[in-house]
């Protein structure tokens, strides 16, 4: 499911947006830890859509923190309206004042520092 195609994407890095709206991913912790690390390890998506998905609030609190430390990703989209105010103030709290990445040209070379 949700949890290995988390540990696939890892190691790519042509894609910036990952849609999982509606697969019922969240409610496995063991999905959600590969979720979180796939947050730390594949600074390339920063886009996350998890909308229509059951997470459990404990589940919810377990991606909280990381998309704090996560600075990479501009935009994670989930049911909002499903958690307690206070939970989603944090969530809030860690998703403000992000900046869209620029994206990257075609056949652009870096430029040497």
């Amino acid at each position: 499911g949700g949890g290995e195609l988390c540990t696939y994407l890892v190691n790519n890095h042509s894609l910036n947006e990952l849609n999982l709206n509606n697969t019922s991913f969240g409610e496995d912790p063991e999905a959600i830890k590969k979720l979180i690390f796939l947050f730390q390890n594949n600074k390339e998506i920063y886009i996350y859509q998890l909308k229509f998905n059951l997470i459990p609030e404990e589940n919810f609190k377990l991606i909280v923190p990381e998309l704090k430390e996560a600075t990479h990703i501009y935009q994670f989209f989930m049911d909002e309206e499903r958690y307690p105010k206070d939970m989603f103030k944090l969530y809030m709290d860690a998703m403000k004042k992000r900046k869209k990445p620029n994206k990257k040209k075609k056949g652009a070379k870096k430029k040497k520092k």
